[in-house]
């Protein structure tokens, strides 16, 4: 590779350009999670107190909270709720994965149609929430837009949809 292209501004570009779509997520990711993190841990090195007012405490809280009982039985009833919880999820969801795979289960068209029904009624419903919200004659935007000037506006026709 000679010198000029590896000077070229279109080469730098290039290794420039997946620094520019990582730039959204890491700006939102510092504002939204890493700099909440931060602003709290500083928030629990000081205490707050009726009289006295807020001081500094550097570890305080924490030894307080590791000492206390009602942390430690929380913690293990956390543990025990996602140990039971993981322990019924892959259960269930790999004795389902098998029935929907094994082809010498009776009935398997019945239970694929039960099993995955719940993700089909949510879409259904939506759609026809929406049908009575855009409907020309009685639907709430057709109503709110023929109010605000813009005469009749059938959101369901052809040119709009």
């Amino acid at each position: 590779m000679n010198n000029t292209l590896r000077h070229s501004p279109r080469l730098r570009d290039i290794r420039v350009a997946p620094y520019y779509f990582l730039l959204p997520f890491t700006v939102l990711f510092l504002v939204f999670t890493i700099a909440p993190v931060v602003y709290d841990f500083g928030l629990s090195l000081f205490t707050n107190t009726l009289v006295g007012g807020t001081h500094f405490g550097w570890f305080a809280n924490y030894s307080t909270v590791l000492q206390s009982g009602v942390f430690w039985s929380s913690i293990l009833r956390v543990a025990e709720y996602g140990v039971g919880v993981m322990a019924v999820t892959l259960t269930c969801s790999v004795t389902f994965a098998v029935l929907l795979d094994f082809e010498y289960v009776r009935f398997v068209r019945a239970f694929k149609l039960i099993f995955f029904l719940p993700y089909a009624v949510p879409g259904s419903i939506a759609v026809m929430i929406w049908g009575f919200l855009l409907e020309p004659q009685l639907g709430t935007y057709p109503l709110l837009a023929r109010d605000a000037g813009f005469g009749s506006v059938n959101f369901l026709g052809t040119h709009l949809v």
